[in-house]
């Protein structure tokens, strides 16, 4: 789930990338921890601790934004890594989505549970209407 924006200051960027680099952290690793995180973060928020979860998809969100900065600046930016950042993204923002929409429900509040699913569904369109337009040679 991205909350933050796509791209930050490179004099913010830089520096962490370069340590990241010396690090031999891969871009991989830092979308599978942030998939993983905001898993965290979708059990924060089924159990009710919405402001915990909440910091936490802002911290692992900050992740999503630092593998695609990774990635080009060691040269191993590919088209297999961008479908697999984004396909996490998704599985991210549903699984978020989808303990939001879990403690709506435990807490009997209907309004909540249906904003939930129309963001996922939302969330969803947005990679599904990109994709079919591209396939049919249209420009978004």
């Amino acid at each position: 789930m991205t909350l933050l924006p796509r791209r930050a200051p490179a004099a913010v960027l830089d520096p962490i990338v370069r340590g990241l680099a010396a690090a031999r952290v891969t871009p991989t690793m830092l979308t599978t921890a942030g998939f993983l995180g905001n898993i965290l973060a979708a059990w924060l928020a089924a159990q009710g601790n919405l402001r915990l979860a909440g910091a936490a998809v802002l911290f692992f969100s900050a992740l999503d934004m630092l593998d695609g900065a990774l990635a080009r600046a060691t040269g191993r930016a590919s088209r297999f890594g961008a479908l697999y950042d984004s396909t996490l993204d998704r599985l991210s923002e549903a699984a978020v989505l989808g303990g939001l929409l879990w403690h709506a429900l435990q807490s009997g509040s209907d309004e909540q549970a249906m904003l939930a699913f129309v963001a996922t569904v939302g969330s969803l369109m947005v990679s599904y209407v990109r994709a079919r337009s591209e396939g049919l040679g249209l420009a978004l």
